[in-house]
């Protein structure tokens, strides 16, 4: 499968963007594929959060402005 950029997973809806997310490497490899990640910016960028955990996230936005 061709590996897709993110101007055409923006295009995407929300459930075919998490599909794509799942894909894997073949192979024994553990390791998320280029299109899976970009799947998953999109979709972080899509519920207003950057692309890191959520805790982390969380943590360096409180109101108070102080980061950890």
């Amino acid at each position: 499968m061709k590996t897709k950029t993110i101007e055409e997973l923006q295009r995407l809806s929300d459930e075919e963007l998490k599909q794509l997310a799942l894909q894997r490497h073949k192979g024994g490899r553990r390791k998320s594929t280029t299109t899976a990640l970009r799947a998953q910016l999109v979709l972080w960028k899509r519920a207003g959060k950057p692309f890191q955990s959520e805790a982390h996230w969380v943590r360096n936005h409180l109101e108070t402005g102080i980061h950890f």
